[in-house]
């Protein structure tokens, strides 16, 4: 209804966010492609517009809805995209959320060595920043290449994620799975968790120990 009645006064501006709300609306009703018509219609008015950063935030939740329908070519397109937007206005922090979705995109493809660069680079990029939910998937994502190879690192890691307050609940619910995934392959009692005052304290420290280790792949 705000959008019909903003259509109707030409408040090209507003529509933009009427749009990406729908479009936030609709993948959360897994209707990935009516999302898609949304967030491509609010692209166009932010490049219109000449808005550069509103661009590149709906170029993210285009990729998004790419990834959930296993458009993983449309995705890396649109994640790419927002990158280079976020890369040209100095945003840092965005661009480590880009370069995590890009890193995810790599994952599924298989692409272990893009992954990790690109990984790599999100969590030095959040480290700098401080800026916690890049870091964490960032973290998450590195572990996940690295369940073969350095198990315990990896479980680890995942334990703080569970257990840090900054975490968003879908990425908690990846930690979740991950320590299943990983304490199902090794002998003994399942690991203990985290609490929220040990992941917090023992971030920094975590987070340094695998990226030294993604570096040496």
């Amino acid at each position: 209804e705000s959008l019909a009645l903003l259509r109707e006064s030409g408040n090209t501006w507003s529509m933009a966010f009427s749009l990406s709300n729908l479009g936030r609306a609709a993948f959360a009703e897994a209707d990935y492609e009516q999302a898609g018509v949304y967030y491509r219609e609010a692209i166009e008015i932010r490049e219109r517009l000449g808005d550069a950063r509103g661009k590149a935030l709906a170029l993210l939740y285009l990729g998004d809805t790419a990834m959930a329908e296993a458009d993983l070519a449309t995705a890396r397109q649109a994640f790419q995209a927002s990158l280079a937007i976020f890369r040209d206005i100095g945003s840092r922090s965005s661009s480590a959320e880009a370069l995590v979705c890009l890193g995810h995109v790599a994952s599924r493809e298989g692409q272990a060595k893009q992954a990790r660069r690109a990984f790599v680079e999100a969590l030095e990029l959040a480290q700098e920043g401080q800026t916690m939910r890049p870091m964490l998937e960032a973290m998450l994502g590195l572990a996940g290449l690295m369940i073969q190879k350095r198990p315990e690192q990896a479980l680890l890691t995942a334990q703080l994620i569970a257990g840090h307050p900054a975490t968003v609940e879908s990425t908690r619910q990846a930690a979740g799975e991950m320590i299943r995934q990983i304490a199902g392959k090794a002998a003994g009692d399942a690991p203990a968790a985290l609490t929220a005052e040990e992941a917090v304290r023992d971030m920094d420290e975590v987070a340094s120990a695998i990226l030294r280790s993604a570096r040496l792949e």
